[in-house]
């Protein structure tokens, strides 16, 4: 006859309280702080070092913070373990429950105090945040503002620097040449993008301002207000809209290969004719025609000649 056991649930809470466990989660909670500030070391230097491929160097920092996450919230639930088998006596934990009880009905006390739009029969599309917590929102974009603010003001000064050291004549390594030389096509790019974002971001923290403010006046958020503040809802919205045309602008722009490539479209699209009769046309001996970024043609045959080129006219500057 077979004897039948059951597992209750103390059998596994005394697997979780044992001291294996509990000298693991010690040791686990060592090595997450460790694993955090080595990744913070590592990513210090791969900051510093030079002679490292961009796309590398990316990658590096962004698994670095990645991991550095990862062991953060380890340590989080590390802590949390400790926390909960603490919490082994009656009066503890129901300390913790009257606490939990008592902020839930505060909660829920301060939501039926509070008369929401979204109350009423009518429906309203439109982004309930910005009227219910404009303060949130506020904050968010001013934060962004000043953010991006820095961001771009970080970027014009890392261009000066990097467009000084790349015009060093007495820089005489072709790869620290060419790292400098990346860095600046990059930020020729990034300075005006981050511009242009930080901009719109501007615009929509101003109409934000001019809505807190008239939801402040009014006292609450009714059907009128929303119906009043309906079109400076709208343009806050659309900044970024307006950006995006921005972009491509300006990622046209810079780039003089592209530029040519758009203009030869649009002559195209002027005289269609002449369109048609050129795609009816035999292609024999067509050649693909590459420029660089100042408009130069390059061939395969001296694609590395025109780049190194470039670069040794700059040596001497």
């Amino acid at each position: 006859m077979l004897e039948i056991t059951q597992n209750s649930p103390t059998t596994k809470l005394d697997e979780i309280q044992s001291t294996e466990i509990y000298v693991a989660t010690i040791l686990e909670s060592c090595l997450n702080v460790y694993n955090i500030l080595s990744c913070i070391y590592l990513i210090s230097k791969l900051k510093s070092t030079r002679l490292m491929h961009l796309n590398l160097k990316t990658m590096l920092i962004s698994v670095s913070v990645t991991l550095i996450l990862f062991n953060v919230f380890r340590f989080i639930k590390s802590f949390a373990y400790f926390f909960t088998q603490a919490q082994s006596t009656v009066t503890s934990q129901l300390i913790i429950w009257i606490i939990g009880i008592i902020v839930a009905i505060a909660f829920l006390y301060m939501d039926l105090l509070r008369h929401n739009y979204w109350n009423n029969n009518r429906m309203l599309i439109s982004c309930s945040l910005v009227y219910t917590h404009p303060e949130i929102v506020l904050t968010l974009f001013t934060s962004s503002v000043i953010l991006f603010c820095t961001f771009t003001f970080i970027s014009i000064l890392l261009y000066y620097y990097n467009r000084q050291q790349f015009l060093r004549s007495n820089i005489q390594k072709l790869a620290i040449r060419y790292q400098y030389k990346e860095n600046v096509t990059t930020l020729t790019f990034l300075v005006p993008l981050s511009t242009a974002f930080g901009l719109s971001n501007i615009v929509s923290a101003f109409l934000i301002a001019f809505m807190f403010t008239h939801i402040q006046n009014e006292g609450g958020v009714n059907d009128q207000l929303v119906d009043n503040l309906w079109k400076i809802e709208k343009a806050y919205n659309a900044t970024i809209s307006v950006f995006t045309v921005f972009f491509v602008l300006i990622c046209i722009k810079m780039h003089q290969p592209l530029w040519q490539i758009v203009l030869s479209d649009f002559r195209k699209f002027q005289s269609p004719s002449s369109s048609v009769h050129h795609f009816l046309q035999p292609k024999h001996h067509q050649s693909i025609r590459l420029m660089t970024r100042k408009g130069e043609l390059v061939e395969a045959l001296n694609e590395g000649d025109v780049y190194f080129k470039n670069l040794r006219d700059t040596w001497g500057k």
